[in-house]
């Protein structure tokens, strides 16, 4: 909605023909153009950022030198941040489109993801139970394993998505 790479619609433009054109022409011209609404469009953008930013919601991954395994996931995330920016500038109609298959994905497979979620934590307290195993001293909790099953549909979600 907001997106200033995506030309402004006929809707948007159109808000200028319920302005009076003799009587306040300086501003119908504003309305009429796509220049304003790309401009302002990106105003709104940079006003989100700098308020999730100021809030402090925007962190950026710290590179760590104690530990170098870490710093792969800081490079990886930082690659795919840069692959969706591009992605988002160069077909920001294809960008809106995939992220809306994503999310009507992710709200179909929120069933699938709870009821997998609940066999891997069953799964997981029962084999070890039966094997003798401390779940408390291998520190593996609930929501870990919740969030693998999570992790494991949205990553065939996205695979079905590539697919498509």
């Amino acid at each position: 909605m907001f997106n200033p790479f995506v030309p402004p619609s006929a809707k948007l433009l159109g808000i200028a023909n319920h302005v009076d054109s003799v009587k306040y022409p300086k501003l119908y011209l504003l309305l009429s153009g796509e220049k304003f609404w790309i401009v302002f469009k990106t105003l709104i953008c940079l006003g989100i950022i700098a308020y999730f930013g100021s809030k402090g919601y925007f962190n950026l991954l710290k590179w760590d030198n104690a530990t170098p395994y870490m710093n792969v996931y800081v490079l990886l995330i930082g690659f795919f941040i840069m692959v969706n920016l591009a992605q988002m500038i160069r077909n920001p109609e294809y960008f809106f489109q995939a992220n809306l298959f994503r999310i009507t994905m992710l709200l179909r497979s929120a069933f699938i993801s709870i009821f997998l979620s609940a066999i891997l934590v069953f799964s997981t307290l029962f084999i070890s139970s039966i094997l003798g195993v401390d779940i408390n001293r291998l520190k593996v909790s609930s929501e870990t394993i919740i969030l693998l099953g999570f992790n494991i549909i949205m990553c065939y979600n996205e695979f079905r998505l590539a697919r498509a």
